[in-house]
């Protein structure tokens, strides 16, 4: 009985020893996951921004009203030569982004915006033959953005891009200008002049994304825009019918704006 037991017990002693050397063998499963790893830039985006912007116009000769009423002589001309305002951005992007090297980025990028952006400034001067002061008030807004351009960048980490752009650049501005005399000798008149033009030009910039997933993109974008000159020209009628204002000269159109991105990359 006991040489039986002593076989039994080594039999059994052997297959543990045999069932642990296999075990040791398997690999480990761990229960933590590794985090996901975006998986470059190239492909297709879209998303919205936001953020402000400022303005500067600058006329190539003295903005003003030369005002003809019948029977009031016309006084010196109300010289104004540059108007600055600011207001809010806000619109959409779309492009695509090809990375053809591990830390390089190429790209093309088109946007459109909208603006609040608005400057105000007025001039007045004294006219001997009414007498009077005569004031001109000219408001203009920069209603709306529009950019394609292309880019390039350089990643120094796999979720950074920091990158530089350049292209053509369009947007669409309006202006006002209206007179008003003290005393008054007659009263205040409507704008003389509400349109507005489409001017041409480039713009440039820097920007920085940052992947927050793999297919989210969180950026900021600096442009500066450079619309060109281009001249706004009108002959009013006041209501009494009477008013020849041939208003504006060419006029060149700067902005800026910074807006903050958020994209979603179509792989």
């Amino acid at each position: 009985m006991k040489p039986l037991l002593s076989v039994v017990a080594g039999a059994a002693l052997a297959l543990i020893a045999q069932s642990g050397a296999r075990a040791s063998d398997m690999p480990i499963k761990s229960n933590l996951s590794s985090p996901v790893i975006p998986s470059g830039w190239s492909g297709f985006y879209l998303g919205a921004n936001g953020g402000g912007g400022w303005e500067r116009q600058t006329f190539d000769q003295s903005f003003f009203l030369p005002v003809e009423f019948g029977f009031f002589p016309p006084g010196p001309p109300n010289q104004i030569t540059t108007i600055s305002g600011n207001g809010g951005v806000f619109g959409g992007q779309f492009g695509y982004n090809w990375q053809p090297f591990a830390n390089w980025i190429a790209g093309i990028e088109a946007d459109i915006e909208g603006t609040t952006i608005k400057g105000i400034t007025s001039k007045t001067n004294f006219n001997p033959a009414l007498p009077s002061l005569d004031t001109n008030r000219l408001e203009t807004k920069i209603r709306d953005l529009g950019t394609m351009r292309a880019k390039i960048g350089f990643a120094p980490l796999e979720t950074v891009l920091v990158y530089g752009t350049a292209g053509l650049a369009w947007g669409r501005v309006s202006s006002s200008l209206s007179l008003s005399s003290s005393p008054s000798l007659f009263a205040p008149l409507p704008p003389f002049f509400v349109g507005t033009v489409t001017q041409l030009g480039w713009s440039a910039g820097i920007g920085a994304d940052w992947r927050l997933a793999q297919n989210l993109i969180l950026g900021v974008l600096y442009l500066h825009y450079d619309l060109g000159s281009g001249p706004q020209t009108v002959t009013a009628v006041a209501s009494n019918g009477s008013v020849d204002a041939n208003i504006l000269p060419n006029s060149t159109v700067r902005v800026d704006s910074v807006t903050a991105r958020l994209s979603w990359l179509i792989r």
